[in-house]
């Protein structure tokens, strides 16, 4: 179980993801343990523009908020423009 002020944190790292990117990206939570965050992308994201970037942008804002070591660990495509993105912590 996460404590609600890692719950904070990665949600304030959305939101500050979300505040810059949301005309072209948009990120949500959908799962968090102290070992792993699953996000759902969505969006028309700019690929010209390297989609892998989008992605990779908030993996900063989560480091920034969190101070840990945080990878990618996997992208699927759930349908045309949506994406989960699972991140794991150490």
């Amino acid at each position: 179980m996460c404590s609600e002020e890692f719950i904070e944190k990665i949600s304030r790292a959305i939101n500050r993801y979300n505040m810059y990117r949301d005309k072209e990206a948009n990120a949500k939570l959908i799962f968090a343990s102290r070992n792993k965050i699953i996000i759902e992308f969505s969006g028309s994201f700019c690929y010209s523009c390297g989609f892998y970037d989008w992605i990779d942008d908030l993996r900063y804002e989560l480091i920034d908020e969190l101070n840990l070591d945080i990878k990618i660990s996997s992208i699927d495509e759930i349908k045309l423009g949506v994406y989960s993105v699972v991140y794991t912590l150490s």
